[in-house]
């Protein structure tokens, strides 16, 4: 996970649409049964929000096609104190692996 990139937007290969799709999906399904009361998956922050942090990140890094609703939840999670917490320990690293600096061709 580098959250230290964003890439120029790509067009995606099918099956990385279609995973994008299935999460979107669940997303979509967890917060309208779930979600009411407030702005994560199931209202309240809790660990589907966690397992799913490494996946909005790697949504913005790639700038991978995003609908409306779903941009909404990353922007709220990446705001949640510990994601802030997390991302700014990650841009003090000193170290730098160059392979996972540039998009995969």
């Amino acid at each position: 996970m580098n959250v230290r990139q964003v890439y120029d937007p790509i067009q995606p290969d099918e099956d990385v649409l279609a995973d994008l799709s299935r999460i979107y999906e669940l997303w979509a399904q967890a917060r309208a049964r779930f979600g009411h009361g407030g702005d994560f998956l199931f209202g309240e922050f809790g660990a589907a929000d966690i397992m799913f942090a490494p996946v909005a990140t790697r949504i913005v890094t790639y700038s991978l096609p995003c609908p409306r609703f779903a941009m909404g939840y990353i922007i709220t999670l990446i705001n949640h104190p510990w994601m802030q917490d997390w991302i700014a320990a990650a841009q003090e690293e000193e170290w730098v692996l160059e392979q996972y600096e540039q998009p995969v061709k």
